[in-house]
């Protein structure tokens, strides 16, 4: 599933709509995509769809989750926060451990 077919999916459908296993869903969500893809840019669905999706810990949004996760903008995340909050994408759980100090 392309990103263009998920942000069709989440911005379009409604909760119960989502996850059922119709062809005609499956349909209505490429009708959904291709209309996407012929308004917007693909720098604008990409923008769409990190503004859209939950990355655990009630963060809705790239905004939410760099302030949730690294208490920051989401303009002004480092290399490895960006790669930590892509990979929450994918594991929907995401947790930092923070490492104690070592005592001698």
């Amino acid at each position: 599933m392309t990103i263009t077919q998920q942000l069709a999916r989440n911005l379009l459908f409604t909760q119960e709509e989502r996850y059922q296993r119709t062809y005609w869903r499956k349909v209505r969500e490429a009708i959904a995509a291709a209309e996407l893809t012929r308004r917007y840019s693909k720098d604008e669905i990409l923008e769409l769809y990190l503004n859209e999706i939950y990355y655990g810990n009630l963060a809705y949004g790239i905004e939410a989750a760099a302030e949730t996760y690294f208490n920051t903008s989401s303009d002004q995340l480092t290399l490895g926060q960006a790669s930590f909050l892509a990979g929450c994408r994918k594991r929907l759980r995401c947790t930092i451990s923070i490492p104690t100090a070592r005592r001698p």
